[in-house]
C-alpha cells in the first residue's frame, strides 16, 4: 500500500468519523424542535439543577417562567368567560384585602399609632406589599394546582367510566406524561422554597424588634473576648466557619428579615419627608416633624441613628396658645 492509498484511507476514515459526530449532534434536534417554550425553560430547570445546592434561585425563577408560560393561556381563557372572571377578581380582592391589613399593621409597628393618622403612608405601604402578596400567593396557588392535577385526572377517569364528562384542559405539547413529571416534581422543589421562606414569619416578626440590640451586643462580647484573649486566638475563632451560614433555611429567614426592614426602614422615611408636619400649632424641636392625633396629644418624628429604622416616634402633649405649660397635663392625657 502506498502513500496515497494510505492517505486516502485515512481521509475517508475522518470523513466518516466526522459525518457520525455531525448525525450524533443533529440526533436531539427533531426532539428539541417539538418541544414547546415552556418545555423548553423546563429543559434548563433540569439542566440548572446541578448548579443547585449554590445558585437555587436561578432553578426557582426557571421553574415559575415555565409555569407561567404554560398556564397563561388557561387564565386568559378564564379571563373571557363570566364565571372565570368573578373567581379572578374574586381572588385578587381577598389578595388586595390581606395587603390592606398587613400595611395597617406595619404603620402601626414603626410608627406607635394607629394607621388611620397615616393615610398617606399607609397606602405607600400598600404599594410595597400588593405585589409581593399577589405574586407569592398566585405562585403557590399555581404550584398546589401541580399537586392537585393527579388526583384530577383520576376523577377524569372515574367520571369517563360512569359515562360523565368533566372539565377538560389539555396541553397540546409532545411528550405529555415526561412534562407532567417534570413539572410535578419541579413544581414540589419550589414549594418547599416558598414555604421554607414564609413558614417562620411570626417569629422574624419578633426577632425584628430586637435586631439591632442583638447586634451591639454580640459587638460588645466581640470586644470582651479581644481583650481578654490574645490576638491569636482571636483570629483562629474569627477563622472558624459558623454552620448557620450553610443552612439554607437560615438564610431564606435573612433573607426575609432584610427585606422586612427594608420595608419599615422606607415607611419611616415616607412617614417625616413627606406625610408629617415641619410646622405645627404645637411646640416641638426645630428637627423634628409631626402628626396632630388629637387637640391634647403631639406625635414628633425626630431623625435618630441609634434606631432600628432610623427615626424616634414619640406622643407628647401638645403645648398652644390655648394649652400653655401649666403645672398638670389635661385630664385626657393623665
Amino acid at each position: 500500500m502506498g502513500i496515497a492509498d494510505l492517505k486516502r484511507n485515512l481521509t475517508g476514515q475522518l470523513e466518516n468519523l466526522y459525518q457520525k459526530t455531525q448525525a450524533l449532534l443533529n440526533a436531539p434536534a427533531p426532539y428539541w424542535q417539538k418541544l414547546s417554550n415552556a418545555q423548553r425553560v423546563y429543559c434548563f430547570a433540569l439542566v440548572s439543577l446541578f448548579f443547585y445546592n449554590d445558585h437555587p434561585f436561578v432553578t426557582v425563577c426557571l421553574t415559575v417562567t415555565a409555569l407561567l408560560i404554560e398556564f397563561w393561556p388557561l387564565f386568559t381563557r378564564m379571563w373571557h368567560s363570566l364565571a372565570g372572571k368573578a373567581v379572578i377578581l374574586l381572588f385578587y380582592a381577598i389578595i388586595a384585602n390581606f395587603s390592606l391589613a398587613d400595611s395597617a399593621s406595619i404603620v402601626n409597628d414603626v410608627t406607635g399609632v394607629s394607621s388611620t393618622h397615616f393615610n398617606y403612608t399607609h397606602n405607600f405601604t400598600l404599594l410595597l406589599e400588593l405585589p409581593i402578596w399577589a405574586v407569592v400567593i398566585s405562585a403557590i396557588v399555581l404550584l398546589v394546582m401541580q399537586l392537585i392535577i393527579p388526583f384530577y385526572l383520576l376523577l377524569l377517569l372515574g367520571l369517563k367510566l360512569l359515562g360523565l364528562v368533566g372539565l377538560k384542559w389539555q396541553f397540546k405539547n409532545a411528550y405529555p406524561g415526561m412534562t407532567a413529571t417534570v413539572r410535578l416534581v419541579l413544581s414540589a422543589l419550589v414549594l418547599v422554597h416558598l414555604l421554607m421562606l414564609f413558614g417562620d414569619g411570626k417569629a422574624l416578626e419578633q426577632k425584628l424588634g430586637d435586631m439591632k440590640l442583638n447586634l451591639n451586643i454580640a459587638q460588645d462580647e466581640t470586644k470582651t473576648i479581644s481583650h481578654q484573649q490574645p490576638a491569636g486566638a482571636v483570629a483562629a475563632a474569627e477563622e472558624v466557619p459558623l454552620p448557620s451560614s450553610a443552612d439554607k433555611e437560615h438564610d431564606y429567614s435573612m433573607l426575609l428579615q432584610r427585606y422586612q426592614h427594608w420595608v419599615r426602614a422606607s415607611v419611616a422615611f415616607f412617614a417625616y419627608n413627606f406625610e408629617a408636619d415641619s410646622k405645627s400649632r404645637c411646640e416641638k424641636p426645630e428637627t423634628a416633624h409631626s402628626v396632630e392625633l388629637n387637640d391634647y396629644e403631639l406625635l414628633l418624628l425626630t431623625p435618630d441613628k441609634q434606631q432600628a429604622f432610623g427615626y424616634r416616634f414619640s406622643v407628647i402633649p401638645c403645648k398652644s396658645a390655648v394649652f400653655p405649660l401649666t403645672a398638670s397635663p389635661p385630664m385626657s392625657i393623665k
